[in-house]
This record gives structure tokens, C-alpha cells and sequence, in this order.
């Protein structure tokens, strides 16, 4: 981890532990489970020269959003002394000052009276999947660079796999999703896919100088809730069989990257 200032959170691991805290929160998990996970997952500072800056962070951030537990304050509080001898080193005197005065600062808002809890909400661009996998979900065309014949007409999609992943410290999602041999005019009864198949998704083959000739059976994307409106994407049915394992069509096939489905 690198340090780069000496500011709190002027440290790559503080940063880490800031993000990692604030995720959990968001995640609708409780103060005292965030701080467990967060405390459990950066358990490998514990006994290192690092271990003082996971307290610092941990408990600064716990400050800032009124959520301060008092064990996470005194650990915080008792490495305060411990951390600076890190920086009292010849040549480094300057920083040595300034991480003394930020120390004292830290040490002067942890002792005063903690905020009233804030509320710490999810990033905007964070998506879940209101699906599970297994949905079968109708989607009406509507881009306005579709050809006449599928304007304003109906397909059908299977969500094959949600996908989970991490970024900037939350978990998002995306789905996963293959495509029936039907268009048509309205949304339809569930049980139409017993007499259909899947087909690829781009009709288009292209080649790539690594795997050859591809052809896209899947999909990655995500949804907007104005996407889910604009599309009237309606979820008529849910089949658990997929959550064991892809059809055969899709088995053994390689997907050179994701992208998202069209408008």
C-alpha cells in the first residue's frame, strides 16, 4: 500500500478501508456488521507498522457519519503515538510536523461529541438486478434506428446468470441474457418458449485474430429504471432449471467480450 501525503487518508489502505466501510453501509447492513467485515477483511495489517492507519480510517470515517463505536475509538486513539514514531525520521521533518498536527486533529474529533447519524446511500451508478436468474423477460423494441418490420414489437429474453462485481468498493450487478427465435405484437404467455429456441445475437460473424470466426450468443447489460419503463420489459416468468447450469446452445461457446443490448 502506498502512502502519499501525510493526511489521513493520504494512504492507499485508508482509502480502501473508507470505501470498503461506506459499501457496507450502503448495502443496508448494520454499523456494527460493516465495521466486523470491514475489521475481518483487512485483518492482515493487524501486528504490521499499517495497523495505525486502518484505526485512523475506520474511525474517522465512522465520525464523519455520526456511527463512532467506542472500541473502534480507543484503538484508534492508542495508536496514535505508535504511528507517528514512523515518521520521526531524519530528513522527513517537515511531514513529520504536518502528520503530528493531523494526528491532533484526528485525536481532538474523536474526542468530541459525535454527529447525528448520516445517511449513506447507494452511488447512483450502482445497478442490482430486479431479476433473478432464470427470468423470462419480454422486451419491446423501441430504438429509432430500427428497421420497420421490429419497431414497437416484442422478444424475448432469458436471464441466464447474474453477474456480481466490484468497483470503487460496492458490489453491483449485471445480467446476463439469451435470445428466442420470436418477435411479436404484444407481451406473451410464458409457456410459447416450450415450442422455441435460442439464437444468436448478432447475426453478423466477425473475426478475430485470436479466436476466429465469433458468433455472439449472450449478452452482459444493465437497465435503468427509465430503460424498464421506456421498453416495457416485463418479467412473465421464472425458471430455476437455469440456476444449475446454461442450456447446451450456450455451453462451450466463447464470448470474446460483453456488451450491452441495444436500445
Amino acid at each position: 500500500m502506498a502512502t502519499f501525503g501525510p493526511a489521513i487518508f493520504s494512504d492507499d489502505l485508508a482509502s480502501d478501508v473508507r470505501a470498503d466501510y461506506l459499501a457496507e453501509l450502503a448495502a443496508g447492513r448494520t454499523n456494527e456488521e460493516s465495521t466486523r467485515i470491514v475489521i475481518e477483511k483487512h485483518s492482515d495489517v493487524k501486528d504490521t507498522a499499517e495497523e495505525p492507519v486502518f484505526w485512523f480510517a475506520l474511525a474517522l470515517t465512522q465520525w464523519n457519519k455520526g456511527r463512532l463505536l467506542e472500541h473502534v475509538k480507543e484503538q484508534a486513539l492508542a495508536f496514535i503515538e505508535k504511528d507517528l514514531l514512523r515518521w520521526n525520521r531524519p530528513g522527513n521533518e517537515r511531514n513529520y510536523e504536518k502528520r503530528a498536527a493531523e494526528l491532533e486533529k484526528l485525536k481532538q474529533t474523536l474526542q468530541s461529541p459525535v454527529p447525528e447519524a448520516k445517511k449513506v446511500r447507494k452511488p447512483s451508478w450502482l445497478w442490482k438486478s430486479p431479476w433473478p436468474t432464470g427470468a423470462l423477460l419480454a422486451y419491446k423494441i423501441t430504438h429509432q434506428n430500427t428497421p420497420v418490420d421490429f419497431k414497437e414489437k416484442y422478444v424475448l429474453w432469458r436471464v441466464l446468470q447474474v453477474r456480481q462485481y466490484l468497483s470503487q468498493g460496492y458490489t453491483g450487478e449485471d445480467i446476463r441474457v439469451g435470445l428466442y427465435n420470436w418477435v411479436g405484437d404484444q407481451v406473451p404467455d410464458a409457456g410459447i418458449v416450450g415450442g422455441l429456441e435460442y439464437i444468436d445475437m448478432d447475426k453478423s460473424v466477425e473475426s478475430d485474430p485470436f479466436l476466429g470466426k465469433l458468433h455472439f450468443r449472450t449478452q452482459f447489460t444493465t437497465f435503468t429504471r427509465q430503460d424498464i419503463k421506456n421498453h416495457d420489459i416485463t418479467c412473465i416468468a421464472i425458471d430455476d432449471s437455469y440456476k444449475d447450469g446454461l442450456p447446451e446452445f450456450f455451453k462451450d461457446h466463447k464470448e470474446p467480450y460483453a456488451f450491452c443490448v441495444p436500445g
